[in-house]
């Protein structure tokens, strides 16, 4: 923790923004579909549009016109207005050496629009091998809507954000510990705010927080 402050690590697509659903509505008006976001049964939506080429999925998702229409979730923008600046926010996300700018450019005006003063941006640029286990994140949160990002890091506490949804990539492995599964961003707040009053809870030798490696909604943290 740096200034005493308890470090937050944030995913960024379809955690802190809807960025399923803005692809979801890119291409069905380009390709006459109706899907909706439930239908996803894989990452890259393979299968539901007819692309034409593997890197359409991200061609579009390089453009600035993409990012002018990617909202925040209300409820991360609720979350980020709570922590302000009295935690250490870092966004971890993969990215290209272009999507790097552009989220960049994005996040500095919704941290802007929530009162955030400072936030650190953590780029993985997996082209190069990395991963998100490169971060450092021992004695902090880790946020993120999929396993395989929160399974290998050194967070002390990690949470399954999924938004009411169901996917093969967000459910959970029950070998790691540490883990909330969580589906609305008022749970994670009551649960960081907890964290930050009893920092005590964070380190633990073994097992999770309250005996248990995986627990839905953490009743515990509301008393």
């Amino acid at each position: 923790m740096e200034n005493n402050k308890l470090d937050i690590y944030l995913d960024f697509d379809d955690t802190i923004c809807a960025t399923r659903e803005a692809l979801v509505e890119h291409f069905n008006d380009k390709y006459a579909k109706g899907y909706k976001v439930g239908d996803i049964t894989n990452p890259n939506m393979r299968g539901m549009y007819p692309f034409k080429r593997d890197c359409e999925f991200m061609d579009v998702y390089q453009t600035e016109e993409f990012f002018e229409k990617l909202k925040p979730y209300k409820g991360a923008v609720k979350f980020l207005k709570y922590v302000g600046n009295n935690y250490n926010i870092h966004v971890v996300t993969i990215c290209s050496k272009k999507t790097e700018e552009l989220k960049r450019a994005w996040l500095d005006e919704l941290m802007i629009m929530c009162d955030v003063g400072d936030y650190e941006l953590c780029p993985i640029y997996k082209e190069d091998g990395a991963s998100k286990s490169d971060i450092d994140m021992r004695g902090g949160i880790q946020i993120d809507d999929m396993m395989s990002e929160l399974r290998d890091t050194n967070a002390d506490t990690k949470i399954m954000f999924d938004n009411f949804r169901q996917y093969k990539w967000n459910k959970l492995d029950e070998g790691v510990n540490h883990i909330y599964k969580m589906d609305t961003w008022d749970d994670v707040i009551q649960t960081v705010e907890f964290m930050r009053k009893h920092p005590e809870f964070i380190k633990v030798d073994e097992g999770s927080l309250f005996g248990e490696d995986v627990v839905r909604i953490p009743a515990i943290l509301y008393c």
